[in-house]
């Protein structure tokens, strides 16, 4: 007796894997590519694609090939923007220069925001009854023994405390 030819079967029988769908969403992986160098968003892919942000976010966990381009897309569009910035930075804009400085090397704006009454002088707390009053007191002093402990080059980070403005009448 002759054996019985078996159909095959379909994939992912057997392996423990879902059957792939008849549907399943075929990628021009170079078009999601390019779209990443220009930044596009994910709901701005699907737009394109045809296909739900729900599927390109399921794309990039499930799909080596799509998360490869979306990744290597991500990488050109950062080299492509910070060569950019460089140049426009290298041409002299001061503006490109001052972010550059701040994003790269860790620089940034000291800003001191100081309070002082009339005439430069404390300000004076006139509803503030004795024991409020001593409290501001060793606040301001904690506060000046920090900033003069501070290292000398971390001064900036340490920042100015803002002095109590006068508390609001109690209700």
């Amino acid at each position: 007796m002759a054996k019985k030819k078996t159909a095959r079967k379909p994939s992912g029988a057997g392996t423990g894997q879902p059957p792939e769908p008849a549907n399943k969403k075929q990628w021009n992986y170079d078009q999601i590519r390019a779209m990443r160098v220009i930044h596009c968003s994910d709901d701005e892919i699907a737009t394109l694609c045809n296909c739900t942000t729900k599927t390109i976010e399921r794309a990039k966990r499930r799909d080596p090939l799509f998360r490869a381009a979306y990744e290597q897309g991500n990488a050109e569009g950062r080299q492509t923007l910070r060569r950019a910035q460089a140049h426009a930075a290298y041409k002299g804009n001061a503006t490109m220069l001052v972010w550059l400085g701040k994003q790269i090397l860790g620089q940034r704006d000291v800003v001191r925001n100081e309070m002082t009454g009339e005439n430069g002088e404390p300000i004076k707390f006139a509803n503030a009854d004795e024991e409020t009053a001593s409290r501001i007191a060793a606040l301001l002093d904690a506060a000046r023994t920090r900033r003069a402990d501070a290292p000398s080059g971390d001064a900036h980070n340490v920042g100015t405390p803002a002095r109590p403005t006068k508390p609001s009448p109690s209700k």
